[in-house]
């Protein structure tokens, strides 16, 4: 059973997500008995097969024993990506006060508060994911977007000048 969990850590670092969640399944069936680590792992292999719902249910279980953070940004990715964005908004709130380095929290919190009609409030969040992934084009675009918005021109004529200069 440690045997399938361990081939299946190794498919889940090559992101070979439905191996991966097969040969936990597995691990699972012959009596694994999962770590923090396998349930937020599990949790990411459903996010990304598309199986959202699953993913959202191990996730919420993973919130509970391991890892808050991490979880909370993908119950908000989820709820985002359901059209949720009065659930999302909480869930990428927090996952952003401790994951300040991850990029795809603070592109999806400005696009979340942005979607919820905050415009202010997405400003900041979208100039903090473009600093964390400055070779995002489309968030870099978003960003420019909000600024224009919020009467930052000099700021969104900088990011789009900037856009420009890369193609």
């Amino acid at each position: 059973s440690r045997t399938h969990y361990l081939i299946g850590m190794i498919h889940y670092y090559h992101q070979q997500y439905y191996d991966a969640l097969t040969l936990f399944d597995l691990a699972e069936r012959f009596g694994f008995e999962t770590t923090p680590q396998y349930t937020v792992s599990k949790g990411i292999a459903q996010y990304h097969t598309g199986n959202l719902e699953a993913a959202r249910r191990t996730f919420e279980e993973a919130g509970t024993v391991h890892d808050q953070n991490v979880a909370a940004k993908y119950i908000g990715l989820i709820a985002y990506s359901t059209g949720d964005f009065a659930a999302a908004l909480p869930e990428l709130e927090s996952a952003a006060k401790q994951l300040f380095n991850d990029a795809t929290v603070h592109a999806y919190l400005a696009r979340t508060r942005a979607r919820l009609g905050d415009i202010p409030g997405a400003t900041e969040p979208a100039l903090t994911a473009v600093e964390l992934s400055p070779d995002d084009d489309d968030m870099r675009m978003f960003a420019g977007d909000i600024l224009l918005l919020v009467d930052r021109y000099a700021e969104a004529i900088e990011l789009f000048d900037e856009l420009i200069k890369d193609e």
